[in-house]
């Protein structure tokens, strides 16, 4: 075959990829080997092995969406996304941020066809599409986690646990660039257990007050952990930004009733659980 020829092949599959069919070219230009039926059978392999190669590892990313629709719709909702998807993307972690992009874009009507059978819960307080993207959502989130965290040198272990007596007034410290803060209606700690272990179809579990505050890290043996926050651990990570020193974290929490110690307390407690992993000495800042 000469290289125009072969150039004109790998275009005319790769649009195969993202489009009904192949074109009646494309078809005639393939010479089936024997035990094949035809050139359409050869083809169709070859896309079904491209397509599973490309989805199959976002399931086992976007776990919290299977659980919430079916394997059966999960399946849908990833082919879907393939034929929806204009090309090849470089790297696992581009799809599954672009699948959660195209979750949250999904018609209303393509929403109730795969979550209607799927008892979704108090619908006054969460709509099909809020209940999905909070679910996709999670599972992006925990997958930057662990794709980021699980380098993690052992060595940073003691330097870390070793933070906890750093109390100088100057001191900057800093969430870890991993963790993520995150407010939901949905609660996100026990979406995360009931699909890490396949628990029986059952409504997605809401937070009492609306909404409430939670935080998504890994812990120093690289475990994800997903908590509710309460208002204190709220207050404090959002101000763990490096532009506040551990002396004004004391005084703003001293306006809601908390005293130095507790503040001081609360950031080692941060630290000893791999959240807080940065800590600068510069008064840059005050």
């Amino acid at each position: 075959m000469k290289s125009f020829q072969l150039i004109r092949s790998q275009q005319q599959y790769l649009a195969s990829l993202h489009r009904q069919g192949p074109t009646p070219w494309f078809v005639n230009a393939i010479i089936p080997a024997i035990g094949f039926k035809d050139s359409t059978e050869v083809l169709e392999i070859y896309l079904q092995r491209s397509v599973s190669r490309t989805i199959d590892p976002l399931r086992k990313v976007f776990i919290s969406v299977g659980w919430l629709v079916g394997e059966e719709n999960l399946d849908r909702l990833l082919k879907w996304f393939y034929a929806y998807s204009p090309g090849e993307p470089l790297s696992a972690q581009i799809l599954a941020s672009e699948f959660e992009s195209f979750v949250g874009d999904l018609d209303e009507n393509l929403l109730d066809e795969i979550i209607a059978n799927r008892f979704v819960g108090d619908s006054e307080r969460l709509s099909l599409q809020q209940a999905l993207m909070a679910a996709a959502m999670l599972d992006w989130r925990s997958h930057w986690v662990q794709l980021h965290r699980s380098c993690l040198p052992e060595s940073r272990t003691k330097e870390i646990r070793d933070m906890r007596r750093h109390t100088s007034p100057w001191a900057r410290p800093q969430l870890d660039k991993t963790a993520r803060l995150c407010e939901s209606g949905v609660d996100l700690a026990k979406l995360f257990k009931l699909a890490l272990n396949q628990e029986p179809s059952q409504p997605i579990p809401l937070v009492e007050n609306n909404t409430a505050d939670f935080l998504i890290h890994a812990d120093l043996e690289h475990v994800t952990q997903i908590r509710q926050l309460d208002q204190h651990e709220s207050r404090l990570l959002n101000h763990c930004d490096g532009t506040h020193t551990y002396a004004s974290l004391r005084h703003e929490a001293s306006f809601h009733g908390r005293s130095w110690q507790e503040t001081d307390e609360l950031l080692a407690c941060l630290i000893e659980q791999g959240v807080i992993t940065q800590i600068s000495d510069s008064s840059e800042y005050w």
